[in-house]
């Protein structure tokens, strides 16, 4: 299948679920808490830019959101545009003024503009993992980290740019 073919899919597949998604059990039990746990740990700063790769309804990015207090810039970027509606939503109910969020991969022609870019249960889903790597690390600051979180195997052993340190094992 092709990336588009992929992308696609992948979208329809995130569409059809969109309304229901924070509700099934697995987001509930689970995926929110880790991506919680996760975000918790990620050294937050005031004025930072960061970019949730993934971000399905956003609660990732809301809740990123809360610890700028204001400041800074949160893209939330997804393939469906229903959970973007569903995230566009919750937005609406909260006074937040710097987070955005955007369908499809646009946000990762950035350079050097993110300090982190957070990738929650949604990296699996990515055909073309290294041409991910390569435009996450374009879009990153000096210093940035990329911050993977998902419940499923990637690639085990994979290495994608070994000389960078961008190996999964």
């Amino acid at each position: 299948m092709s990336k588009e073919g992929q992308d696609e899919y992948i979208a329809q597949e995130f569409d059809r679920a969109a309304k229901s998604y924070d509700e099934s059990r697995l987001v509930k039990s689970y995926q929110r808490r880790a991506q919680t746990i996760g975000i918790n740990k990620m050294q937050i700063e005031k004025g930072m830019n960061i970019l949730d790769l993934g971000c399905g309804t956003g609660w990732g990015a809301i809740d990123i959101a809360s610890k700028l207090e204001g400041t800074g810039k949160v893209i939330g970027l997804d393939l469906s545009e229903k959970m973007i509606e569903q995230a566009k939503q919750k937005l609406a109910k909260l006074t937040y003024d710097n987070v955005e969020f955007e369908v499809g991969s646009g946000s990762l022609d950035y350079e050097n503009y993110f300090d982190y870019v957070l990738s929650t249960n949604a990296f699996h889903h990515f055909d073309k993992k290294e041409e991910i790597f390569s435009r996450v690390w374009k879009s990153l600051k000096r210093n940035g980290v990329f911050v993977i979180q998902d419940i499923f195997r990637i690639l085990a052993t994979d290495c994608y740019w070994p000389d960078a340190g961008f190996c999964m094992q």
